[in-house]
C-alpha cells in the first residue's frame, strides 16, 4: 500500500478523500484492516477493490431477474409485491435461487411460508444446487379475506452468509380490481346544467349492471373526517359495459355540447351532474356510507378538515385522460393526471377524436399521411407518423408526436392553407420535418423537448431588388450569410435606435446600421431581395418556444423631438403567427407597432414611409389587418418606458398565420375577431395615400392616451393625413364611448399640388349606420362622407393641422333660408347665372361643387352683379363662398337649375 501512495506521490496524482471498498459486498475497508489507509486518504483517491469470493456455496434469491435482498421490502418490480387480486383469483409468481459460490448449496429443508394467504406451490426441483447453477420456484397469492396481506417465505441453507434467508410478500385482496373502469373526461360548461361525465371500462373484460357506481360528494360532504362515513350526494349505477366501451352521464337538460360534437356512446342522465367545480366525484363499489372507501377513481380537492371547504378546481374547465397525462384509474386525486381542455375545444370537436365527449380509446395513433390508426389525432393523443408525405390538407394536434426514421414530413401547402401542427408535450424527429410559409409550428408546453425543423418563409412579390422586406428568425443558430444567401452583404441592415450611423446623419436612415453573423432572438432584420419575384427563406434549426424578453431602447423622454428614436426593431421569435393584442396588453413599454408592407414603389430611391401600417390596442391605420403578425416577420416597436417586449407562448395563435406584412401585400385578408365602433379615413392623391383610424373604445378617453392612441412613423411623406390632440399628430386616435355629438380635429400636410381625396376606407359598429360628416373650415362647406368622397384642389404646399373636422351629426345642405330673409346676402337662379345682392361691396367671391372643387374665383367690387353658370351641370349643389368688404365671410349653399 506504501509503494501505492508513493507511486501516486511521484506522478503528483493524489489529492482530497479515499475510499477503499469491497466490490461485491459494497463495505468499505476500515483503516485498521489495512496498513497506509490513512495516509492514502490524505492523498484523494478511491480504489475500487474487488474481494474475491469466500470459497463455498453461495445463494442469491431473484425475482423478475431482479436482485432480492435478505429481509428485502416488498416491490411489485422484482415480484414480491403481487398488488391487487380478487377473492377466488390466485396469482403465482416465480422466483430463482441461484448458487455464485464455488460449491453444491444445499437447501436443507423444504421452503416454508409464514402464511396462509402465500402458498408455495412449487418447491424446487434440487435441492442440491451445483456451483453456478440455479432452481426455481413458485408462491401463489390466494387471501381468502379482503384486505392488505403480508408474509414470508423461508430459506434454509447451508450457505454460511445466510444460511436462513427470509423472503418477504404481500399483496391486496379487493372485491373489484383497480384500474378497471375509469373517468375518461370531465366537461363542466359555463351554462347551469352543462355538465357531463365520461367513463370507460378498461379492464379487458365485461363489468356486469351495478358493479361500480358515480357518486357525488358536494362541497359540504367534501372534507376530511365527513368524506369517510358519509353517503354520497348523489350516485348513480354504472350499467353494464362491453370491454373498451365509453358511457356519457349528463345532467338532464344539458344543451352544450351538441350533439354533432358527441360521439356516438350511450348517455345516462344523473344526478351525480349537478356538480360544481369544487366537488368530488368518484367511482366506488359502493354507495353507501363506505363509498369513498371503496373508490377506485376519484376527481375533485378533499379540504384538509371539516370546517374547511374544497378548493375549486373544475369551474368552467373540462379535462381529459390521455398520453400527455395517465391513461390509468386513480384513488388519490392529482389534476395533472388529467389535461386541461377549453370549453370551446370540447364544444367544436370532430366527433371522432378523444376531445369530444362519448368516445376515448386509449394508446397511440399513427399516421401514414392519408389515414389515422387509432381514430384522428388531438391534444390527449401521442402521435406517431409512419410514412412520408408533402400536404398540410388539415391541422394536426397532438401531446407528443414522433417521426419515424426515413420519414420525412412536408407540410406545406405552398400557401393554400394556413393549417397548423400543434404539440403539447415533446416534438421528436428522427426524419425531417418542413413547415410551410403559411403554415405553423405551435410548441404549447414552454418546457417541451424538440428537435430540428425547417421552417419555409415567403417574402410577396419584389418588383424591384432593392426592395425590403423585415424578417425574424423564428428557430435557433441562423447565420444572416446562410438565411440571405444571394443578397448583397452590404444591404442587410440592423436598426439602433439611439445609435447614429456616421454615413447617414440628417437623414432619414441615420438609426440603420448594416447587419452580420447570427440572427439574434427576437430582433428584426431588413434585407433587399437577391432577385425580383418572390423571395424564399429557409430557417432550420430547433424551433424558439418558452417566453422571452427582447430589449427595446428609450430615449427617456416619450415626446422627443425625434419621434423615430424610440421605434425598435424586432421580430416574431415563433415559427407560428403571434397576437399583436396580447404583446400591447402585456407590455406596457409598448405603445404602437409599426408593420412595413413597401406597397409603393421606390422613388428616387426612396421608401415612401406611409407603407407603414400602424397597430396599437385602438387598431390597425389599414382596414382588415388583423392582431396576428406572422412567423418569420420583423416589425417596429415605439417604446414609451424603460424595459423590454416579452413574449410567452400564449400570444402564439393557431391556424392563423396568413398575414404576414413583408412587402407589397399581405399573405391573404385576414378576419376580423372583435367588432368595435371605428371608422378609417383615407387621404389620397394619385398613387400616394395615407390612412388613419378614430376608434371608440373602452379604456380610451377624448384626450391623449398612451396605447390608444398612436403618432405613427415621424417622417417625410408626399401626404400625411392625421387627427390632432392639443396639437399633436396623431394616425391612432381612440376616444370613449360613442356618440353622435363627438368631434374630432383633422388636418394633413402635403408637398404635392392637385387634387386631393379623402374617403372613408371602412365602417365598424355603432358608425355603420350613423352618417360621417367631414367639415372643410377653409370652404366652410360640411359634406358627409357616406354619400360620396371629397375632393378639394390643394394649390401650395405645407402643414394644415386644423381645415377638417370630422363630425356625426351635420348641418343641412339646403340654403340658409333665415339668413336670407334678413336680406343681407341673397342669390337667386337666373338662366345660365346666379344673381347675387348683398348689403355690404362683395370684394371676393368663390363657387365649389360638394367635393370643394372649385368652379368659380372672381373679385366683383359690387353689391349687386351676376355670375355665369353655363359650364355647370344643371342639379349640382353649388357652395357660394363670399368675403364683403368689411372682412365678413359669408358662405351659402344653392342648387344650379
Amino acid at each position: 500500500m506504501d509503494q501505492i501512495v508513493n507511486d501516486l506521490d511521484a506522478h503528483g496524482l493524489s489529492n482530497g478523500n479515499l475510499e477503499i471498498r469491497d466490490q461485491q459486498m459494497g463495505e468499505e475497508i476500515t483503516a485498521a484492516a489495512q496498513p497506509a489507509y490513512n495516509n492514502l486518504i490524505t492523498k484523494g483517491w478511491t480504489i475500487d477493490v474487488t474481494a474475491p469470493i469466500a470459497p463455498g456455496p453461495h445463494l442469491k434469491i431473484t425475482g423478475n431477474g431482479l436482485d432480492i435482498t435478505n429481509s428485502n421490502t416488498a416491490i411489485s418490480e422484482d415480484g414480491t409485491d403481487y398488488q391487487e387480486t380478487t377473492l377466488g383469483n390466485p396469482i403465482l409468481h416465480a422466483f430463482v435461487i441461484e448458487n455464485f459460490g464455488d460449491q453444491d448449496l444445499t437447501i436443507t429443508s423444504a421452503l416454508f411460508s409464514t402464511s396462509a394467504d402465500f402458498v408455495i406451490t412449487s418447491q424446487p426441483a434440487n435441492m442440491v444446487i451445483a456451483a453456478g447453477g440455479s432452481e426455481s420456484f413458485e408462491v401463489t397469492f390466494n387471501p381468502t379475506t379482503l384486505g392488505t396481506k403480508s408474509g414470508s417465505v423461508l430459506i434454509q441453507s447451508d450457505d454460511a452468509d445466510a444460511s436462513i434467508f427470509v423472503l418477504n410478500l404481500k399483496g391486496e385482496a379487493v372485491n373489484v380490481l383497480s384500474n378497471q373502469i375509469m373517468i375518461t373526461q370531465y366537461y363542466e360548461g359555463f351554462g347551469a346544467n352543462d355538465r357531463w361525465v365520461e367513463v370507460k371500462n378498461i379492464s379487458g373484460q365485461a363489468i356486469p349492471a351495478n358493479t361500480y357506481f358515480l357518486a357525488l360528494f358536494d362541497q359540504d360532504a367534501a372534507r376530511t373526517g365527513i368524506i369517510e362515513t358519509v353517503v354520497p350526494t348523489q350516485n348513480t349505477p354504472i350499467p353494464a359495459l362491453t370491454i373498451g366501451q365509453t358511457i356519457l352521464f349528463r345532467n338532464a337538460v344539458a344543451a352544450l355540447p351538441v350533439s354533432g360534437n358527441i360521439g356516438n356512446a350511450s348517455q345516462v342522465n344523473s344526478n351525480v351532474c349537478t356538480f360544481d367545480g369544487d366537488d368530488v366525484i368518484l367511482i366506488s363499489t359502493s354507495n353507501a356510507s363506505n363509498s369513498y372507501d371503496q373508490r377506485v377513481e376519484i376527481m375533485g380537492n378533499i379540504s384538509p378538515n371539516a370546517s374547511t371547504s374544497p378548493e375549486a378546481w373544475g369551474t368552467n374547465s373540462s379535462f381529459i385522460k390521455g398520453g400527455c397525462s395517465s391513461e390509468e384509474a386513480h384513488k388519490e386525486f392529482d389534476i395533472n393526471d388529467w389535461s386541461f381542455l377549453l370549453i370551446a375545444d370540447v364544444d367544436d370537436a370532430d366527433p371522432v377524436t378523444n376531445l369530444a365527449l362519448g368516445i376515448q380509446v386509449v394508446g397511440p395513433t399513427e399516421f401514414d399521411g392519408v389515414n389515422w390508426s387509432n381514430l384522428i389525432a388531438d391534444q390527449s393523443r401521442t402521435v406517431i407518423i409512419t410514412n412520408s408525405f408533402s400536404n398540410a390538407n388539415q391541422t394536426i394536434s397532438a401531446c407528443n408526436l414522433t417521426i419515424n426514421t426515413g420519414v420525412n414530413v412536408d407540410f406545406d401547402s405552398n400557401g393554400v392553407t394556413k393549417n397548423s401542427i400543434v404539440i403539447y408535450g415533446d416534438l421528436v424527429v428522427n426524419g425531417s420535418l418542413t413547415v410551410g410559409d403559411t403554415e405553423s409550428f405551435v410548441s404549447i408546453d414552454p418546457l417541451a423537448s424538440l428537435d430540428i425543423i425547417t421552417k419555409i418563409e415567403k417574402s410577396t412579390e419584389l418588383f424591384d431588388i432593392h426592395d425590403n422586406t423585415y424578417w425574424s428568425s423564428p428557430v435557433q443558430g441562423q447565420q444572416l450569410s446562410t438565411v440571405f444567401a444571394g443578397v448583397d452583404p452590404t444591404r442587410i441592415f440592423e436598426f439602433k435606435a439611439g445609435e447614429v450611423n456616421p454615413l447617414y446623419v440628417g437623414t432619414n436612415y441615420k438609426y440603420w446600421w448594416v447587419a452580420s453573423g447570427a440572427m439574434n432572438r427576437g430582433v428584426g432584420y431588413a434585407s433587399e431581395g437577391s432577385s425580383i419575384g418572390v423571395q424564399t427563406l429557409t430557417f432550420t434549426g430547433i424551433p424558439y418556444n418558452g417566453s422571452f424578453t427582447t430589449n427595446m431602447f428609450f430615449s427617456g423622454t416619450v415626446d422627443t423631438g425625434d419621434a423615430n428614436e424610440n421605434f425598435n426593431l424586432i421580430g416574431n421569435p415563433y415559427p407560428s403567427a403571434i397576437d399583436i393584442q396580447r404583446i400591447l396588453e402585456d407590455n406596457a413599454s409598448v405603445n404602437e407597432i409599426a408593420l412595413w408592407t413597401h406597397a409603393t414603389p421606390l422613388g428616387g430611391g426612396i421608401f415612401d414611409p406611409a407603407d407603414y401600417v400602424f397597430y396599437n390596442i385602438t387598431g390597425s391605420t389599414t382596414p382588415g389587418v388583423t392582431e396576428n403578425i406572422g412567423s418569420g416577420q420583423g416589425f417596429m416597436a415605439r417604446s414609451v418606458a424603460t424595459g423590454g417586449v416579452t413574449f410567452n407562448n400564449g400570444y402564439k395563435l393557431i391556424d392563423r398565420n396568413d398575414q404576414f406584412y413583408k412587402s407589397v401585400n399581405s399573405k391573404k385578408s385576414g378576419i376580423v375577431k372583435e367588432e368595435k365602433d371605428r371608422v378609417w379615413l383615407r387621404l389620397k392623391n394619385g398613387t400616394a395615400k395615407s390612412d388613419i383610424l378614430v376608434g371608440f373604445v373602452n379604456g380610451a378617453t377624448d384626450g391623449r392616451d398612451l396605447y390608444y392612441d398612436a403618432q405613427g412613423y415621424d417622417n417625410d411623406k408626399s401626404v400625411k393625413f392625421y387627427s390632432v390632440i392639443d396639437d399633436d399628430k396623431f394616425v391612432i386616435q381612440g376616444l370613449g364611448a360613442f356618440g353622435t355629438d363627438k368631434t374630432i380635429s383633422l388636418g394633413f400636410d402635403s408637398e404635392v399640388f392637385g387634387d386631393l381625396t379623402i374617403s372613408i376606407a371602412e365602417l365598424e359598429g355603432a358608425l355603420k349606420s350613423t352618417d360621417v360628416y367631414l367639415v372643410d373650415h377653409l370652404l366652410n362647406v360640411t359634406h358627409n362622407l357616406k354619400e360620396g368622397d371629397y375632393t378639394f384642389e390643394q394649390t401650395v404646399t405645407g402643414e394644415f393641422p386644423n381645415r377638417f373636422t370630422l363630425q356625426f351629426a351635420g348641418q343641412a345642405l339646403d340654403v340658409d333660408d333665415d339668413i336670407l330673409t334678413k336680406k343681407e346676402f341673397i342669390i337667386s337662379n337666373d338662366v345660365e347665372s346666379l344673381n347675387i345682392r348683398s348689403a355690404k361691396e362683395v370684394k371676393d367671391i368663390k363657387v365649389y361643387d360638394l367635393l370643394g372643387r372649385m368652379l368659380i374665383n372672381q373679385k366683383p367690387n359690387k353689391k349687386s352683379f351676376n355670375i355665369g353658370t353655363s359650364t355647370i351641370k344643371n342639379g349640382t349643389v353649388l357652395v357660394v363662398h363670399a368675403t364683403l368688404e368689411n372682412g365678413t365671410v359669408i358662405s351659402k349653399k344653392t342648387i344650379k337649375y
